[in-house]
């Protein structure tokens, strides 16, 4: 009877801190799965924990919110980037803050489309928008080309959030 919850966490999490084999989080691996790109095998693990919602018997594809093809210096000096900035740019595109779990058929519909776009498009109404906003931890601003990396630098600190608030 005594002996029933004595199973000694605590020691074993203390045995393998420090060690490759650690069962506990802390900041800097928090970092780490902030840093997962596009192409890289870990990056869907990565997602999945943003969206427990999600029912993984359907097919989900990894969507670049802002789409990749458009992120070529002719395109991008077109919608009125900086040309200093395009580098920076390019450099992001593939980052995890550009990047969200989305349906296989949506993720085919929206294709190559400006994610102002199809965002407005998709989510017509208020609510939607906040709703979409929440689900996919997009800060509240215009999803414009020219502010892709306000937009990257706090949508990663929303899902920053989100991973503190899973695993730490």
């Amino acid at each position: 009877e005594n002996g029933k919850n004595d199973f000694p966490i605590e020691a074993i999490t203390e045995r393998l801190r420090g060690t490759s084999k650690s069962i506990i989080f802390t900041s800097d691996d928090i970092e780490m799965l902030l840093e997962h790109r596009y192409g890289k095998a870990e990056t869907l693990t990565a997602l999945m924990l943003l969206y427990p919602q999600l029912d993984f018997n359907n097919k989900f594809h990894i969507d670049h919110m802002y789409p990749k093809s458009k992120f070529t210096k002719k395109i991008l000096r077109s919608k009125g980037v900086d040309p200093e900035l395009i580098g920076e740019y390019m450099e992001q595109v593939n980052n995890i803050a550009n990047l969200q779990l989305l349906a296989a058929i949506p993720n085919i519909e929206k294709q190559n489309e400006d994610f102002d776009i199809w965002f407005k498009k998709t989510y017509p109404t208020e609510p939607e928008k906040i709703e979409y906003r929440v689900v996919n931890y997009l800060p509240d601003m215009e999803y414009l080309y020219a502010n892709f990396l306000e937009f990257t630098d706090k949508r990663r600190r929303l899902i920053r959030k989100r991973f503190e608030d899973l695993l730490l």
